[in-house]
This record gives C-alpha cells, structure tokens and sequence, in this order.
C-alpha cells in the first residue's frame, strides 16, 4: 500500500514537472514582442481576397510610439481649443445673473402685471429653431426672443387676476351650495309632510284618508237619493193641496193667512 502511494506521488510529480516544464519553454521561446524584425504573423482562415497569413500583429514599442503620437496630437487639439473657451468663459463671465434678473423681471410681469385695474398683458410662445433650440436674442449667452416668439389670445391678464376671480367663483359656488343644503332640507321636511314621521300620518295618508271618507258619503248619498226623491215628490203634492186649500178659502171669502192647522 506504501509502495503504491509512493508511486502515485512520483508520477503525480513527473505529471507536474512535464507541464511547467512546457510553460517555461513556451515563455522562453515566445517572448513579449517588444520589437521584433518582422512583426508577429497569425495564421488562421483568411477571408475573401487574402492569403494566408491574414493578420499582422505591431510589437508592444510599436504600438506604445503609436500611442504616444495619438497621445501628441489630441494633446495638440485640447490646447489648441483651450484659448477660445477660455474667451468665451470671459463673454459669459456675469451673463448669468443678468439672465436670471430678466426671468425673474419676466414671471413678476406674469403674476402681478404693471399694477393696473382690469389689465390686460402680452404672452408669446418661446419660439424655436428647426433643430430644437431656442430663439436667443444673442446666440451664446442670450435669454429666449419672446419678440419672435407666437402671441397668445390678447386677453391675457396676471396671475393674479385669474386667482382672484378664482376666488369669486368659489365664493359663487359655496353661496350655491348654501342654497342646494337648504333646498334639500326643505325638501326632506316637504316629503316628511307627504309620507308622515313618527307615527303621525303625511299628506299621501290623509290624501287617502279623505278619499275614502268622499266614497261612504257618495255611497250614503245615493242610499239616502231614492228616499230624497220620494219625500221631494211627497213635498210637492202637498204644496198642490195648500196651493188648492188656499184658493178654497179664498173663493169661500176667507183669509188663507188666519187658517190654523192642527198638528196631527
């Protein structure tokens, strides 16, 4: 068992040593090009209309003199353009709180106006360029032309005057509903009149109520109709009779008037 672990070490070692061995060859025989006679050839498939060997490889000083030269000539362009940003630095040197004063000046006109009653103000659009940018009244440091820019409706007032007739109109609306809670009140009370509340009857119940008391007297009326017809009829032959006593009395040479009927 010893022998055989030994073994195995030896080879596992021979394994090792074969490998980094090969490493070493590699390292040596392959070396960093740091500017050979001939650049470094890569083999491989070429494309359409090359041979074989389609890639040439720059050595590492080639390509670091290659660099440097980029490094020079970009170098040359940055210090080259250095001198006109910093002229332009100087024109808008203090242009900022010059700008910010004329926004500034711009939104006050737009909110409170020139202080005049009933004012009525001017707005334009911010007018733009075909690319995108706006219309400065200078081309570097300018604020927006609004003097080019499209007019609004003329009737335009500030800010201000379109909060304060906000306001008026809340006051409208709130006057409105005062009188929308107090029509719905009354109209709660009217429809507790027709429907009744706490056990006392409404309108619709009383309604019903002398409806039904106009049917028993139109139904007593027609029981008591043929009886009003006879004692109608009665009354009529008797007032004949009278009518015919009378005229006896008359024709016998007595006064009807002095003619006292016994009761029965």
């Amino acid at each position: 068992m010893t022998n055989t672990i030994g073994k195995s070490l030896i080879l596992v070692n021979l394994v090792a040593s074969v490998v980094l061995l090969a490493w070493v060859s590699m390292l040596f025989f392959r070396p960093v090009d740091w500017g050979w006679e001939q650049p470094r050839k890569v083999w491989g498939k070429a494309p359409e209309g090359k041979k074989e060997p389609n890639e040439y490889l720059a050595s590492k000083i080639d390509e670091r003199v290659a660099g440097y030269g980029k490094f020079r000539e970009l170098r040359a362009v940055a210090v080259a353009g250095v001198a006109p940003a910093e002229a332009r630095l100087a024109e808008l040197e203090g242009k900022l709180g010059a700008n910010h004063l004329a926004y500034e000046a711009e939104l006050e006109r737009l909110l409170w106006g020139e202080g005049k009653k009933d004012e009525k103000i001017a707005i334009a659009e911010i007018p733009y360029n075909k690319d995108g940018t706006p219309v400065l009244t200078n081309p570097v440091w300018g604020v927006p032309d609004l003097t080019k820019g499209t007019s609004l409706a003329e009737e335009n007032r500030p800010y201000v005057a379109y909060l304060a007739e906000r306001d008026a109109k809340a006051k409208d609306l709130l006057y409105a509903l005062r009188r929308v809670y107090k029509a719905e009140a009354q109209h709660g009370s009217l429809t507790a009149g027709l429907i009744g509340k706490d056990g006392k009857p409404g309108l619709y119940a009383l309604r019903e109520r002398e409806s039904q008391q106009q049917k028993r007297y139109e139904e007593e009326l027609e029981h008591l109709r043929p009886r009003w017809v006879t004692n109608l009829y009665n009354a009529q032959l008797l007032r004949g009779r009278r009518e015919r006593l009378e005229k006896r009395v008359i024709e016998l040479g007595g006064d009807p008037s002095s003619v006292k009927l016994s009761p029965k």
